[in-house]
Order: structure tokens, then C-alpha cells, then sequence
């Protein structure tokens, strides 16, 4: 618990749901001093939120701090010069204390900076650079001291191959955004494959599963044929070896030679499709990238096997994407005894530990890397991905086929170790329906109507997360159909027979969404979609905005699905 939290918990306050939420009230309730802590803390675990920079800036004018509220509210207007509310509010304090002039300029700059800043943010977004650039340029004439616009110049500029204006336009985003620049390694870089880096420094890499050619199971709707075959290729599973390699916790950044990022992802044939940065690269442009390597580095470590990064912490990626890879790893006696580098977030959830417990069947050591920390390994073995489900698809790009590919070897590996076949007979008929009321996005917005008609069928309601993991490893073994929102809980369908019926709701945006249809049809299950109609504007991604389903089309799906069975009659 932070300063602040406890603080707020010893005057009685309670500091847990909506946070943003209580600030206002408190606001509205004239509790300043109480609204200043808890906005304090908000701007301590997200200190971009303009909007918590400008309310703190009013709470401490409130409070009759006129220069520090004044501060406040020009650190806001700093980092989003945009909003035009925050000069008003600025100038309406001038107003109230007096300083006419000031007053007069914050107007002037209002109508000035923000309207150029986002004529400029309209011209990235609709990728014209040059354009985008002229106009950051003159919005710097009216605010010089604003890290955004430096950020963006530096972005552009690096993608015009000009890295040296790039690295000042981006140091002095972290000067105006009131960073340590001690605390901030900042570097050009090059990216290369694994393979290349390899064979380069005569470094091991061992080729455990050849490039082969993979089946796309595509999503079939429930009362549609199954779609004709579709074949991509899948890329070789290695491992591979380097040397005094840097790596951030829950990041895929591997720096090597000092100067030289490894990311075989870059160079897929479909990478313009992806955003290759993050807060760690933070420009790239043709294999060049910008890095910002943070703080001081938290462990040294002789030797490990790799096996954390981005989207670890999540249920699906960790059973797919990262466990297989130490499985096959077992085949290779060389690595048996090495420990283990795990993102600390992938085991903060009990199933994932347990999980994580029953694979490593070696007993290697687990070194737990805590997020945005930076750690340095003088031998890393690097187990690429049987599988890869990227999760950084660039904004507007649509999801296809290809972008998700599910290895046959990794699905046989873990039913090898978790699935329990049984006959029908013995196992019983559970029907499941995976709830997903608690999730915070892509939310079956009439999940409760929908509930209902499955319960009519005799099925049970279950959220897979408030179960232990035996728990669910039971009910997956034993289940006859499963249905419910698309969820991460649908990935237990690893653990059910291959008779099982599957039956998924989810929105239309995820009609070439081939995750889970891989998965079922590797195994020979039986799974059909109902799609529904995206609510807009429910998430600033498609693929996460809530949804409805039509529930006469759950019924009729049902009855096909069932087939005459006798709980037709319970509806």
C-alpha cells in the first residue's frame, strides 16, 4: 500500500473502487484536502492523466496555493496542450486573482496551441508525417517546454532516418516531463533475428522442430459448413543461446553487443501490421529502433532459460504461448539444471503458478522479474515460441489467420501432462457455461438474459477464475458441452475430451480471430461461433469493446447444437 493509501485509510476514507470517481466527489464535497491525497496517488501510479494534473491544480488553488495550483494546471496543458478547458480554467484564476495580462495570454495561447497541436495529432493519425511534422514545429513556438510534441517530433524524425534530432527532441521529452534523466538509458539500436546474431558470434542455436506447413482452423458460425482448408507456414522451434544479454521485466527487449536488439518478430513478413514499440522501444523505423532502458540494473545473473515477456501475466498466452516452451525444453539434458526467469506477474495468479509447478518437472530455480526492472544475464537460453499470438496489432489493422499460429507439438504436450481420458460413460456430461460478468472489457452486455436460456438447457454457470485449478482441471476433464462470452477461460478447452461440443460468443470483429478454433481443431472438438454486434465506443479497441448477442439466435444455435436432446424440453 502506497503513502497515500494508507494515509486515506487512516482518515476513515475508503480508497477502494472507482479512485477517479472519488476525487470528484470528494471535490464536489469541498473534502480538499482529502481529494489532494487521493489525486496525489492516482498521479503516482499514472503520472500522465492530464486530467488528474489540472484537477490537482484546482484542489491546491482551492486550498489557497495559488502558484502551486497554477504549476499544477500548466503540467497538464505540458502534456496535453490540446485541451482547451485546461487554459480556461488557467485563465479564470488569473481572473479571479487579479493578473489581467496573464489572463489575456492564457486565451491567446488556448485558442493558438491547442489548435495547432491538433491539427498535428490529426495528421499522425492519419500518417501524414510531413505535414505533422511543419505543425509540431510551430506548436513549439507557443509551447516549448511541451513534452508531447517532442515525443512525436522525435518519432518522426526517427523515422526520416534523422536519429540525432530524434535523440534531443526525445531527451527533452523526459527533461520536460520531469524525469531523472539519470535513471533513463537511452540508445540507438539495431534489430536482428536470433538466428542471425547467432551464427554471427558462433553462438549455439539448435534447431528442435523444422519449419513446417500448419492448417488454419478458421471460426465456422453455427449454422455455416466448415470453411475450406487454409495453409500457412510455421516457423521453426529453436534454441538458442547469447551472451551478457539486458532484458526488461514483462518486456521482450533481448539487448546484446550493447548495440543490438534481438526480435524475430520484426522481420515476420506481416511486421508492418504490428506496433513493434512500446515503453521500453520507443521509436522504430526499418530494423533501427530507440531504446530507453530503465533505471539501474536490479540483478546480475550467471545463466537462465528465458521465459518471460510480454503478455506472460495472461491465463491463455502462459498455457499456449510460454509453457510448451519448457516442456520441449525437457528433451534437452543441457539445460535441465539451469533456473528459470519468470515475469513475478505471470505466478501472482495461483493457477498460473500452479501450472508453472507441475511443468517444471525438473525443480529448476524460478528468478522472479518484476516489471520495468532491468536485469543482466551473462549466458541466456532463449526457447523460442511453439506458438505466437501477438497481441500488438497497430491500431485500425484487422485481425487475420495468420497472425495466431498454434503449434500441434504444444497442444500435445500439455494434454500430455494435464488431460485424463476417460470413457463417456465414467466422466459424466457436465454442461458449462464460462461466465465472463467480472471482466472490465469485452463484456457480453446482456450476459445475464443469455444465462438464463443456458440454464433452461441444464447447464452451470462457472467462472473459471474463482475456482482452484484442480478444481477446473476436473471440470474441463469431465465437461460434454461448454459455452459462454469469449474469455481466457476458454483455453481450458485443452483439458476436454475431443468429443466435447463448444459453443463461443463473441463479436463479429473476431470472425478471423483463429485462437481458440486452432486449438479445438487440433484436438478434433466440435466448435461453432454466434457472433454478436460490437457496442462502439465501449473500448478504443475493437477487438475489446463490449457486445450483444441475439437470443433467439442462442436458442436455435442450442438446438442445433443438442440435437433433440432431452433437456430441449426444459426451455
Amino acid at each position: 500500500m502506497t503513502f497515500e493509501r494508507i494515509v486515506m485509510s487512516a482518515l476513515g476514507i475508503d480508497v477502494s473502487g472507482n479512485i477517479v470517481e472519488k476525487v470528484f466527489n470528494l471535490y464536489e464535497q469541498a473534502e480538499y484536502g482529502h481529494a489532494e491525497i487521493l489525486c496525489k496517488q492516482i498521479l503516482s501510479d499514472a503520472p500522465y492523466n492530464t486530467d488528474m494534473w489540472h484537477m490537482l491544480g484546482i484542489i491546491t488553488y482551492q486550498q489557497g496555493n495559488v502558484e502551486l495550483g497554477i504549476g499544477y494546471i500548466k503540467k497538464a496543458i505540458d502534456l496535453n496542450p490540446a485541451e482547451i478547458k485546461y487554459y480556461n480554467d488557467l485563465a479564470e484564476i488569473y481572473k479571479e486573482t487579479g493578473q489581467l495580462g496573464q489572463q489575456i495570454k492564457a486565451h491567446e495561447v488556448a485558442s493558438a496551441s491547442a489548435a495547432v497541436s491538433q491539427l498535428a495529432l490529426t495528421y499522425i493519425d492519419h500518417g501524414m508525417s510531413e505535414a505533422a511534422q511543419v505543425a509540431l514545429e510551430k506548436a513549439l513556438t507557443y509551447s516549448l517546454e511541451n513534452p508531447r510534441i517532442h515525443f512525436e517530433l522525435g518519432k518522426i524524425l526517427f523515422e526520416k532516418g534523422d536519429f540525432k534530432a530524434s535523440i534531443n527532441h526525445y531527451i527533452d521529452f523526459l527533461l520536460y516531463s520531469r524525469e531523472n534523466l539519470a535513471r533513463h538509458d537511452v540508445r540507438r539500436v539495431t534489430i536482428t533475428r536470433v538466428k542471425d546474431h547467432c551464427k554471427q558470434y558462433s553462438l549455439p542455436y539448435k534447431i528442435v522442430e523444422k519449419e513446417q506447413e500448419y492448417r488454419v482452423y478458421s471460426p465456422v458460425a453455427w449454422d455455416e459448413k466448415e470453411q475450406e482448408k487454409e495453409i500457412i507456414v510455421q516457423p521453426e522451434y529453436y534454441v538458442a543461446e547469447c551472451d551478457d544479454a539486458t532484458i526488461v521485466g514483462g518486456r521482450d527487449l533481448i539487448l546484446v553487443k550493447d548495440t543490438v536488439v534481438l526480435n524475430d518478430l520484426a522481420f515476420n513478413t506481416e511486421s508492418n501490421r504490428y506496433e513493434l514499440t512500446d515503453d521500453v522501444v520507443r521509436f522504430y523505423s526499418n530494423h533501427k529502433a530507440l531504446v530507453d532502458i530503465p533505471g539501474e540494473v536490479e540483478q546480475e545473473i550467471d545463466a537462465a532459460v528465458m521465459l518471460a515477456g510480454v503478455a506472460s501475466y495472461n491465463y491463455s498466452h502462459w498455457l499456449i504461448e510460454y509453457l510448451p516452451r519448457l516442456i520441449a525444453l525437457d528433451g534437452l539434458s543441457e539445460y535441465t539444471h539451469l533456473p528459470l526467469l519468470v515475469d513475478a506477474v505471470s505466478v501472482a495468479d495461483p493457477h498460473q503458478e500452479a501450472l508453472l509447478r507441475i511443468v517444471n518437472r525438473h525443480n529448476r530455480k524460478i528468478i522472479l522479474m518484476q516489471a520495468g526492472r532491468v536485469y543482466r544475464c551473462k549466458r541466456l537460453v532463449m526457447p523460442s515460441a511453439l506458438s505466437t499470438m501477438p497481441i500488438n496489432l497497430k491500431k485500425d489493422t484487422h485481425i487475420k489467420a495468420c497472425d495466431v499460429v498454434i503449434s500441434n507439438t504444444a497442444i500435445k504436450l500439455m494434454r500430455g501432462l494435464f488431460f485424463k481420458p476417460e470413457s463417456r460413460s465414467s466422466r459424466g456430461s457436465k454442461r458449462l457455461f464460462i461466465s465472463r460478468e467480472r471482466a472490465a472489457f469485452r463484456r457480453l452486455e446482456n450476459e445475464i438474459e443469455i444465462q438464463e436460456i443456458f440454464k433452461r438447457y441444464g447447464f452451470e454457470v462457472v467462472s473459471p477464475d474463482t475456482l482452484s485449478f484442480e478444481e477446473k482441471l476436473s471440470l474441463f476433464n469431465h465437461a460434454e458441452i461448454i459455452a459462454g462470452p469469449g474469455s481466457s477461460g476458454f483455453t481450458n478447452i485443452l483439458f476436454s475430451p475431443a468429443d466435447v461440443k463448444v459453443l463461443f460468443l463473441i463479436s463479429k470483429d473476431w470472425e478471423e480471430g483463429t485462437f481458440l478454433s486452432n486449438i479445438a481443431g487440433i484436438i478434433g472438438q466440435d466448435l461453432r461461433y454466434v457472433f454478436g454486434e460490437k457496442i462502439a465506443g465501449t473500448h478504443t479497441s475493437d477487438y475489446h469493446c463490449d457486445y450483444r448477442i441475439d437470443a433467439n439466435e442462442v436458442v436455435n444455435a442450442l438446438d442445433a447444437l443438442i440435437e433433440g436432446d432431452e433437456f430441449d424440453a426444459h426451455f
